[in-house]
C-alpha cells in the first residue's frame, strides 16, 4: 500500500514539491558559504573594494541571516528581504547566474535532495 501511494505522489507533482521543499535549504547552506568565501557561486572571488581590501556581506550578519531559498510548490526561489540585499547581490552573485551552468555543488545538492525525496516517497 505504501509503495503504491509512493507511486501516486510520484505521478501527482507531490515528489517534485518534496523536492523543492529539500533543497531549499541545502541551496541556502551553499549561498551563505559563498558569501562567506567572498565568492561567486562558481568560486571565483569577488572583484576587491577600491582600496583593494576583499568585499565582505558581513558587517553585521543581517542581510546574509535573511538570504534563503524558498520552496513555492515545485519550484525553489531566492528571497532577498531588503532592497540593500538585492543592490549588494547584484554587484556581488552568491547565487548561480542563468547564463552558466549549475555549480557542481549545486548539481550535488540537487541531485541529493532528488534521492532523499524518492526514498521519503517510496519507501
Amino acid at each position: 500500500h505504501r509503495f503504491q501511494a509512493g507511486l501516486r505522489a510520484v505521478g501527482s507533482g507531490l515528489l517534485a514539491n518534496r523536492i523543492a521543499s529539500i533543497a531549499a535549504p541545502k541551496l541556502t547552506r551553499l549561498a551563505k558559504a559563498t558569501a562567506a568565501a567572498s565568492q561567486t557561486a562558481d568560486g571565483v572571488p569577488w572583484r576587491p573594494s577600491p582600496d583593494g581590501r576583499t568585499v565582505t556581506l558581513v558587517r553585521t550578519g543581517a542581510m546574509l541571516s535573511r538570504l534563503v531559498y524558498v520552496a513555492i510548490g515545485a519550484k525553489i526561489r531566492v528571497a532577498l528581504t531588503s532592497r540593500y540585499a538585492k543592490y549588494q547581490i547584484g554587484r556581488r552573485p552568491v547565487f548561480p547566474t542563468q547564463a552558466g551552468g549549475l555549480p557542481q555543488s549545486y548539481r550535488d545538492a540537487l541531485e541529493e535532495s532528488v534521492r532523499e525525496a524518492f526514498e521519503g516517497v517510496l519507501s
